[in-house]
């Protein structure tokens, strides 16, 4: 009976420690290399799920309105850089272990942004906290 208990026990643990080193997969088809639009979700909130036009460079963000329904936002950008928008150039890297470590990436020039979040006021002065994509010096 000691020894049932044992090995139900030394199963049970093996099996949390196996679920806890499992990553959270989010599934997606394969993109092709010329696609236009991507969406990029972070592992650490669905907070941070983007659409991002590969092609121009502007970046959405999946927002819920007081109504409760999903739509995409448009965000400020610091200083984009012009584009021809005749091919793909630009991607964005999330961090899997901290927001503040999210960037937007020009692949032609190396120009980069890092996301942050900005205090702002209305025209009321009413405060509120804006996520913006901030230009990085070279």
């Amino acid at each position: 009976m000691r020894l049932v208990a044992v090995i139900v026990i030394a199963l049970t643990l093996s099996t949390v420690a196996d679920a806890q080193q499992r990553e959270v997969q989010h599934q997606a088809t394969t993109q092709p290399v010329d696609a236009r639009f991507e969406i990029i979700q972070s592992t650490i909130a669905l907070r941070w799920t983007f659409k991002l036009d590969r092609y121009l460079g502007t970046v959405h963000q999946l927002v819920d309105t007081k109504e409760g329904k999903g739509v995409w936002e448009l965000m400020p950008i610091e200083e984009p850089t012009a584009s021809t928008g005749d091919r793909p150039r630009y991607q964005i890297v999330l961090s899997g272990i901290a927001a503040k470590s999210m960037f937007l990436l020009d692949s032609a020039n190396g120009q980069a942004w890092l996301l942050v979040t900005m205090k702002r006021s209305t025209q009321d002065g009413t405060p509120y906290d804006s996520i913006e994509w901030r230009r990085m010096s070279r």
